[in-house]
């Protein structure tokens, strides 16, 4: 999937089986031009393998870092992929999730003109908090009907 995706968003829970499951290797297999969002968990990707694949790439003074809670920066990521380098296939990164949050100061992705970075609040939608309430209300009502509530967190599977 890797080496045909334009975009390729990594969105999976954190789990053993899953800690930096975006490798060196899934880095290089990227297709050319490759943008890689990441919403799920920091750890799922080898940030060190990260930095060292958009320093392989090049850069061009397009740093943006978003601290409106959006990833929807889709001009910007389509212009990291308009300005891509031929010798590697990673054109640049949204990150809104790190290894280590937050993000230390001596990170190499603070430097890095192809990396959008969002402080860990994509989900600080529009209608956050009106949708939080109705499904906190909703699982109220499940409960004091004894029928089971939405959105458990299943605590052996860690997510």
């Amino acid at each position: 999937m890797a080496a045909e995706s334009d975009y390729f968003v990594v969105a999976a829970p954190l789990t053993p089986q899953t800690r930096q499951m975006i490798s060196a290797d899934v880095l290089a297999s990227l297709k050319q031009g490759a943008v890689l969002i990441n919403v799920g968990r920091g750890p799922l990707v080898d940030e060190t393998a990260l930095c060292d694949a958009l320093e392989v790439r090049g850069s061009r003074n397009m740093c943006i870092c978003s601290c409106d809670g959006s990833l929807t920066h889709v001009p910007y990521l389509a212009l990291l992929r308009q300005h891509q380098n031929e010798d590697h296939p990673l054109a640049g990164v949204a990150l809104d999730v790190f290894e280590h949050e937050p993000l230390p100061d001596t990170s190499r992705l603070w430097h890095n003109p192809n990396a959008l970075l969002s402080p860990h609040c994509a989900d600080m939608t529009p209608t956050f908090m009106e949708d939080s309430v109705h499904m906190f209300v909703e699982n109220v009502k499940l409960f004091l009907a004894g029928e089971p509530l939405r959105n458990l967190v299943d605590k052996d599977a860690g997510y």
